[in-house]
Protein backbone atom coordinates (compact mmCIF):
# COMPACT_ATOMS: atom_id res chain seq x y z
CA UNK A 1 0.00 0.00 0.00
CA UNK A 2 1.28 3.45 -0.91
CA UNK A 3 2.40 5.90 1.76
CA UNK A 4 -0.25 8.41 0.69
CA UNK A 5 -2.91 5.73 1.27
CA UNK A 6 -1.55 4.93 4.74
CA UNK A 7 -1.65 8.59 5.72
CA UNK A 8 -5.19 8.99 4.39
CA UNK A 9 -6.39 5.92 6.29
CA UNK A 10 -4.84 7.19 9.52
CA UNK A 11 -6.73 10.47 9.27
CA UNK A 12 -10.01 9.57 7.57
CA UNK A 13 -13.16 8.51 9.40
CA UNK A 14 -14.01 4.82 8.93
CA UNK A 15 -17.70 5.74 9.02
CA UNK A 16 -17.25 8.30 6.24
CA UNK A 17 -15.23 5.90 4.11
CA UNK A 18 -17.87 3.17 4.43
CA UNK A 19 -20.61 5.62 3.46
CA UNK A 20 -18.64 6.39 0.30
CA UNK A 21 -17.72 2.74 -0.29
CA UNK A 22 -13.99 3.53 -0.12
CA UNK A 23 -11.77 0.47 0.26
CA UNK A 24 -8.13 0.67 -0.75
CA UNK A 25 -6.24 -2.02 -2.58
CA UNK A 26 -3.16 -3.75 -1.18
CA UNK A 27 -0.10 -4.06 -3.40
CA UNK A 28 -0.27 -7.86 -3.40
CA UNK A 29 -3.85 -7.74 -4.70
CA UNK A 30 -2.97 -5.15 -7.36
CA UNK A 31 -0.05 -7.29 -8.51
CA UNK A 32 -2.31 -10.34 -8.86
CA UNK A 33 -4.99 -8.33 -10.66
CA UNK A 34 -2.61 -6.76 -13.18
CA UNK A 35 -0.44 -9.80 -13.80
CA UNK A 36 -0.17 -10.48 -17.54
CA UNK A 37 -2.20 -7.35 -18.41
CA UNK A 38 -0.55 -5.61 -21.37
CA UNK A 39 -0.32 -1.79 -21.48
CA UNK A 40 0.96 -0.58 -24.83
CA UNK A 41 2.18 2.95 -25.49
CA UNK A 42 -0.66 5.34 -26.24
CA UNK A 43 -3.44 3.12 -24.89
CA UNK A 44 -6.49 4.91 -23.49
CA UNK A 45 -6.90 3.80 -19.87
CA UNK A 46 -9.64 4.74 -17.39
CA UNK A 47 -9.60 4.51 -13.60
CA UNK A 48 -13.05 5.81 -12.70
CA UNK A 49 -12.84 5.63 -8.89
CA UNK A 50 -9.17 6.35 -8.35
CA UNK A 51 -9.13 6.98 -4.58
CA UNK A 52 -5.59 7.67 -3.42
CA UNK A 53 -4.14 6.48 -6.74
CA UNK A 54 -3.22 2.88 -5.95
CA UNK A 55 -4.08 1.54 -9.41
CA UNK A 56 -2.92 4.76 -11.11
CA UNK A 57 0.51 4.18 -9.54
CA UNK A 58 0.63 0.54 -10.66
CA UNK A 59 -0.44 1.33 -14.23
CA UNK A 60 2.24 4.02 -14.62
CA UNK A 61 4.81 1.64 -13.08
CA UNK A 62 4.07 -0.85 -15.86
CA UNK A 63 4.00 1.75 -18.66
CA UNK A 64 4.16 5.51 -18.15
CA UNK A 65 3.36 6.15 -21.82
CA UNK A 66 -0.34 5.35 -21.63
CA UNK A 67 -3.07 8.02 -21.69
CA UNK A 68 -4.80 7.71 -18.34
CA UNK A 69 -8.05 9.38 -17.26
CA UNK A 70 -8.99 9.19 -13.58
CA UNK A 71 -12.10 10.19 -11.64
CA UNK A 72 -13.13 10.47 -8.02
CA UNK A 73 -15.89 12.31 -6.14
CA UNK A 74 -13.63 13.24 -3.20
CA UNK A 75 -11.80 16.57 -3.82
CA UNK A 76 -9.06 15.68 -1.32
CA UNK A 77 -8.26 12.47 -3.18
CA UNK A 78 -8.43 14.15 -6.58
CA UNK A 79 -5.93 16.78 -5.43
CA UNK A 80 -3.67 14.03 -4.07
CA UNK A 81 -3.68 12.04 -7.31
CA UNK A 82 -3.27 15.15 -9.48
CA UNK A 83 -0.22 16.19 -7.44
CA UNK A 84 1.41 12.75 -7.35
CA UNK A 85 0.65 11.77 -10.96
CA UNK A 86 0.74 14.89 -13.15
CA UNK A 87 0.62 12.77 -16.34
CA UNK A 88 -2.87 11.58 -15.42
CA UNK A 89 -5.95 13.53 -16.47
CA UNK A 90 -7.78 13.63 -13.13
CA UNK A 91 -11.33 14.94 -12.72
CA UNK A 92 -13.39 15.51 -9.58
CA UNK A 93 -16.83 14.23 -10.58
CA UNK A 94 -19.37 11.46 -10.12
CA UNK A 95 -18.28 9.30 -13.04
CA UNK A 96 -21.66 7.56 -13.20
CA UNK A 97 -23.17 10.92 -14.22
CA UNK A 98 -20.35 11.98 -16.52
CA UNK A 99 -21.52 12.37 -20.13
CA UNK A 100 -18.13 11.78 -21.77
CA UNK A 101 -18.54 8.99 -24.35
CA UNK A 102 -14.83 8.37 -24.93
CA UNK A 103 -14.02 4.70 -25.51
CA UNK A 104 -11.17 2.97 -23.69
CA UNK A 105 -8.75 0.13 -24.29
CA UNK A 106 -8.77 -0.78 -20.61
CA UNK A 107 -10.83 0.22 -17.59
CA UNK A 108 -9.22 -0.73 -14.31
CA UNK A 109 -9.97 -0.18 -10.66
CA UNK A 110 -11.72 -0.92 -7.41
CA UNK A 111 -15.15 0.76 -7.61
CA UNK A 112 -17.08 1.71 -4.46
CA UNK A 113 -19.26 -0.94 -2.82
CA UNK A 114 -22.46 -0.04 -0.98
CA UNK A 115 -26.14 -0.74 -1.32
CA UNK A 116 -28.37 2.13 -2.37
CA UNK A 117 -32.16 2.36 -2.47
CA UNK A 118 -33.96 2.78 -5.77
CA UNK A 119 -35.39 6.09 -4.51
CA UNK A 120 -31.88 7.33 -3.73
CA UNK A 121 -30.72 6.21 -7.18
CA UNK A 122 -33.41 8.36 -8.74
CA UNK A 123 -32.45 11.34 -6.56
CA UNK A 124 -28.80 11.00 -7.60
CA UNK A 125 -29.61 10.67 -11.29
CA UNK A 126 -28.86 6.95 -11.63
CA UNK A 127 -32.36 5.96 -12.76
CA UNK A 128 -31.22 4.74 -16.20
CA UNK A 129 -28.84 2.28 -14.50
CA UNK A 130 -31.59 0.56 -12.50
CA UNK A 131 -32.19 -1.78 -15.44
CA UNK A 132 -29.08 -3.67 -14.35
CA UNK A 133 -30.59 -4.84 -11.05
CA UNK A 134 -33.71 -6.62 -9.83
CA UNK A 135 -33.60 -5.84 -6.12
CA UNK A 136 -31.80 -3.25 -3.98
CA UNK A 137 -28.83 -2.10 -6.09
CA UNK A 138 -25.20 -2.10 -5.09
CA UNK A 139 -23.34 0.86 -6.57
CA UNK A 140 -20.53 -1.28 -7.98
CA UNK A 141 -22.93 -2.97 -10.41
CA UNK A 142 -23.53 0.41 -12.06
CA UNK A 143 -19.78 0.91 -12.47
CA UNK A 144 -19.44 -2.47 -14.18
CA UNK A 145 -22.33 -1.86 -16.59
CA UNK A 146 -21.31 1.65 -17.62
CA UNK A 147 -17.67 0.59 -17.97
CA UNK A 148 -18.64 -2.16 -20.41
CA UNK A 149 -20.52 0.40 -22.48
CA UNK A 150 -17.37 2.56 -22.71
CA UNK A 151 -14.94 -0.20 -23.70
CA UNK A 152 -13.67 -0.41 -27.26
CA UNK A 153 -14.37 -3.74 -29.01
CA UNK A 154 -11.71 -6.07 -27.63
CA UNK A 155 -11.13 -3.71 -24.70
CA UNK A 156 -10.66 -5.09 -21.20
CA UNK A 157 -12.24 -4.44 -17.81
CA UNK A 158 -10.19 -5.39 -14.73
CA UNK A 159 -12.15 -4.69 -11.55
CA UNK A 160 -11.82 -5.73 -7.92
CA UNK A 161 -15.42 -6.27 -6.79
CA UNK A 162 -17.42 -8.37 -4.29
CA UNK A 163 -18.27 -11.92 -5.30
CA UNK A 164 -21.97 -11.27 -4.61
CA UNK A 165 -22.55 -10.44 -8.28
CA UNK A 166 -21.71 -14.01 -9.33
CA UNK A 167 -24.93 -15.58 -8.11
CA UNK A 168 -27.06 -13.01 -6.29
CA UNK A 169 -30.65 -12.79 -7.53
CA UNK A 170 -30.56 -9.01 -7.82
CA UNK A 171 -27.51 -9.07 -10.10
CA UNK A 172 -29.03 -11.35 -12.76
CA UNK A 173 -29.67 -8.51 -15.27
CA UNK A 174 -26.03 -7.45 -14.88
CA UNK A 175 -24.82 -10.99 -15.51
CA UNK A 176 -27.03 -11.19 -18.61
CA UNK A 177 -25.57 -7.88 -19.82
CA UNK A 178 -22.02 -9.18 -19.29
CA UNK A 179 -22.80 -12.41 -21.18
CA UNK A 180 -24.30 -10.45 -24.06
CA UNK A 181 -21.35 -8.05 -24.38
CA UNK A 182 -18.20 -9.71 -22.97
CA UNK A 183 -16.16 -12.82 -22.47
CA UNK A 184 -15.01 -13.57 -18.94
CA UNK A 185 -11.24 -13.89 -19.24
CA UNK A 186 -10.65 -14.71 -15.59
CA UNK A 187 -12.11 -14.64 -12.09
CA UNK A 188 -9.52 -14.46 -9.31
CA UNK A 189 -10.94 -15.01 -5.83
CA UNK A 190 -9.47 -13.10 -2.85
CA UNK A 191 -9.81 -13.52 0.89
CA UNK A 192 -11.96 -11.20 3.03
CA UNK A 193 -8.89 -9.57 4.63
CA UNK A 194 -7.45 -8.10 1.43
CA UNK A 195 -8.96 -4.68 2.23
CA UNK A 196 -8.76 -2.44 5.26
CA UNK A 197 -12.08 -2.62 7.18
CA UNK A 198 -13.93 -4.53 4.46
CA UNK A 199 -15.73 -7.64 5.64
CA UNK A 200 -16.72 -9.40 2.45
CA UNK A 201 -15.23 -11.72 -0.12
CA UNK A 202 -13.85 -10.08 -3.23
CA UNK A 203 -12.53 -11.09 -6.61
CA UNK A 204 -10.76 -9.65 -9.60
CA UNK A 205 -13.14 -9.78 -12.54
CA UNK A 206 -11.40 -9.64 -15.93
CA UNK A 207 -13.72 -9.10 -18.89
CA UNK A 208 -13.06 -8.52 -22.57
CA UNK A 209 -15.66 -6.76 -24.69
CA UNK A 210 -16.88 -8.78 -27.64
CA UNK A 211 -16.05 -7.62 -31.14
CA UNK A 212 -18.81 -7.29 -33.77
CA UNK A 213 -20.30 -10.69 -34.68
CA UNK A 214 -18.37 -12.38 -31.85
CA UNK A 215 -20.24 -14.63 -29.40
CA UNK A 216 -19.61 -15.35 -25.74
CA UNK A 217 -17.40 -18.40 -25.21
CA UNK A 218 -19.35 -19.21 -21.98
CA UNK A 219 -16.21 -19.64 -19.88
CA UNK A 220 -17.05 -19.40 -16.14
CA UNK A 221 -20.79 -19.30 -16.98
CA UNK A 222 -23.20 -21.90 -15.58
CA UNK A 223 -26.85 -21.86 -16.52
CA UNK A 224 -29.65 -22.89 -14.16
CA UNK A 225 -33.37 -23.16 -14.86
CA UNK A 226 -33.97 -19.55 -13.89
CA UNK A 227 -30.66 -17.72 -14.33
CA UNK A 228 -27.02 -17.76 -15.35
CA UNK A 229 -24.36 -17.65 -12.66
CA UNK A 230 -20.61 -17.12 -12.70
CA UNK A 231 -18.24 -19.53 -11.00
CA UNK A 232 -14.50 -20.02 -10.91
Amino acid sequence: MLEQTRIFLENASIKDRKLKGQYFTKKSLKDISLKNIVFNDGMDILENSCGTGEFVHSIFEINSNVKLDAYDIDPELVNMVSKNYPKANVKCADWLLDENTKKYDKIIGNPPYFEISKDECKKRGYESLLRFCKSKPNIYSFFIAKSIELLKPGGELIYVVPTSMNNGYGFSPLRDFIIENCNIINIILHSDDDFEDAQQNTMTLHLQKLKPNESNDEKYIYKTKSSSIFSK
